[in-house]
Order: C-alpha cells, then structure tokens, then sequence
C-alpha cells in the first residue's frame, strides 16, 4: 500500500512512500489531499527497499486518482520532508560568534572601512574586486542567516521572508528564538538590501545575461552592508558592539 501526499512545504510535487515506512520521529504537517494506492507505478516509479521515496514533478492535486480514492487530510510524520531546527548548545553558540560570525563580519565590512578610512585602490584593481565581492557574498550569506531573501515583485526587488531548508543550517532563530521579517528592517534600508541580494543570489553565483548594474555600485554594496550590520549588531548581539575588523 502507498501513501501519494502533497502540501505546501512540497508546493505542488507530490510523493509516495510506503505506508509501512514512514519514519515515525519528526515534526507532524497536514497533508493535502493525500491519496491511497495499490499502484503508484502509474505517475511513480516503485521506491526501492530501504531508499527514500522518489518524488514526481508533475502530479496535480486531484480530488481521486484512477487507482485510488480521496481520504481527508491526515498529519503525518515524513523526516524527509520537514526539517527540524537544531538547537545549538552555548558551546556552540559562543564559538559560532567568536570564529564563523566573525569571520564573515570581517568580510562584510572591510570595503566599507578602507573606503571610509580613504584607502586608495588605484593600482589595486585585483584587490578591490575581492573586496566587493566579499562585501557581497557576505550580504547575501547573512540576509540569508537574518531569515531575508529578495524577490522581484511588480518591476521591483523587495524583501521576503527566507523559510529554513537544511537541518545543518545555522540561523538568527537559534539565536534569538525566530527569524526575522521585512517589517523588522527600516524602511529606508530595504530597497537597496533586496537588490544586493538579488544581485548576489544570481549574478555573484551564476553566468549570466542580466547585469544589475545599479547594486554593483560602491555606495550600494556599503549602504547594503552596513544595514545587515545594524541587524546583527540588534539581534545577534544585543546593541553591544561589534567584534572588530580581523586586520
């Protein structure tokens, strides 16, 4: 017997699974429009002993399948599917700060600091490029860490909430108890946060046509950098400040 199941975590993939394999230990989730099957071979392909279940693409949600029939909604415990967040001990906690944070703060930084300081790059050309794609990389890495992303809505970038994925992932919510949402940014930062994440997310990770020329630009990058500060400066570590500059 198999279980065919969707949800939103799922958007609108569909799985089958054994019934008699489901792992018991994990976060519960309402299933939408869950379908019983004798035969899944039809849209599936059969889930081989002791492998996870094989997802299909382009399954619809249906109120009844040839080979089977509608069942209400039922909560289910499926490991695969839902990630559970690891809490961190204070161990933990302290050396992400004291090493990993620190390190990415370095990164986010160093531009905004040479550029205040008059440190001139002329000549420096190679220089200057890792230091704006460092600027860069570690705006996009901790937006991502904040629970931030961009998305691009009616002719413009704008921030959005970024959901966990991975168990291994290392999150403000560890931290401070929850993500944060677009209304916690001010206002004014908001444009330019959501198209230097953008702009990192595909042209930074990608080969690509689109160019998005304005967020490459000094002021932009910095502006963008020192907002993700301020936040982890809030959230992170309280208003208290921030580890210094590794020099």
């Amino acid at each position: 017997m198999y279980l065919l199941l969707g949800s939103h975590q799922l958007g609108r993939q569909y799985c089958a699974a054994p019934l008699d394999r489901l792992p018991r230990q994990s976060i519960h989730f309402r299933a939408h429009a869950p379908m019983i099957s004798n035969s899944p071979n039809q849209t599936l392909q059969r889930t081989a002993p002791g492998r996870h279940a094989r997802c299909c693409h382009h399954l619809r949600p249906q109120p009844r399948l040839r080979s089977g029939h509608a069942v209400p909604p039922l909560s289910l415990s499926l490991r695969s599917l839902i990630w559970r967040m690891k809490a961190l001990t204070a161990y933990t906690k302290k050396r992400f700060l004291r090493e990993h944070l620190r390190h990415r703060l370095t990164l986010l930084r160093t531009l905004g600091s040479r550029v205040a300081a008059g440190h001139d790059f002329a000549g420096q050309g190679d220089l200057y490029r890792c230091v704006k794609d460092s600027n860069l990389i570690a705006v996009r890495l901790l937006m991502d860490f904040l629970g931030l992303r961009a998305e691009y809505h009616k002719g413009r970038y704008r921030l959005a909430e970024s959901k966990r994925k991975f168990p291994s992932d290392v999150k403000l919510d560890q931290f401070f108890g929850r993500l944060l949402k677009p209304s916690d940014v001010p206002r004014a930062a908001r444009r330019v946060l959501a198209g230097v994440y953008a702009r990192g997310d595909k042209e930074l990770a990608h080969l690509t046509l689109k160019f998005n020329k304005p967020f490459n630009e000094e002021k932009a990058l910095i502006d963008a950098a020192t907002a993700v500060a301020s936040l982890i400066q809030k959230f992170v570590y309280d208003d208290k400040p921030l580890p210094p500059i590794d020099a």
